[in-house]
């Protein structure tokens, strides 16, 4: 028996083998996915820790807005309307991704054109949080996790530290 195979060389796909004549003899082998499928536990799904890192980065965004006011933490003229980490987002690790120290508003253009506008935005923080606390972060905003660090429980923490802070400040700012 010949083992027929067809060529696409279109996109230059893996040869497709011709259906066999044993198949014909079991059609229920053949449509097995055409049947319906048995349904699963009702249990609930865990959220993935990807959809869980967004909601914690709204979370951090609904805080700082709350937090800082309406005004560019860095040019302190023009009304924000983003929010800007002082350590780019891209070099860090998870931590100071979401740190509250981190995270600030923003102009678009201090957060955009200016990259952050680093020397205003420091000297902000220097006001707010101190020298040694500034520096203490620059200097270990890249540094690798420990061996242990588990991602999705950190998040699960800073999303309930983050919910608690959001209640309060909603509290005061209503009085």
């Amino acid at each position: 028996m010949e083992n027929k195979v067809s060529w696409t060389f279109k996109f230059l796909k893996f040869p497709k083998p011709v259906k066999s004549p044993r198949m014909a003899k079991y059609p229920i082998l053949r449509h097995k996915k055409a049947g319906k499928r048995k349904k699963c536990s009702k249990l609930p799904k865990t959220p993935t820790l990807a959809k869980r890192k967004k909601y914690l980065w709204e979370l951090c965004r609904a805080y700082t807005k709350l937090r800082d006011g309406k005004w560019c933490v860095s040019c302190k003229k023009r009304l924000a309307s983003q929010c800007g980490h002082f350590l780019p987002k891209s070099a860090c690790n998870i931590i100071y991704k979401y740190d509250e120290k981190n995270i600030g508003q923003q102009c678009s253009y201090c957060n955009l054109h200016l990259k952050g506008n680093y020397i205003e935005y420091r000297n902000h923080l220097i006001e707010v949080y101190g020298l040694t606390v500034v520096e203490e972060m620059e200097r270990v905003y890249n540094l690798p996790l420990p061996f242990d660090f588990s991602p999705r429980v950190w998040v699960e923490k800073k999303i309930k530290w983050y919910t608690k802070k959001l209640k309060k400040i909603a509290n005061f700012k209503s009085i």
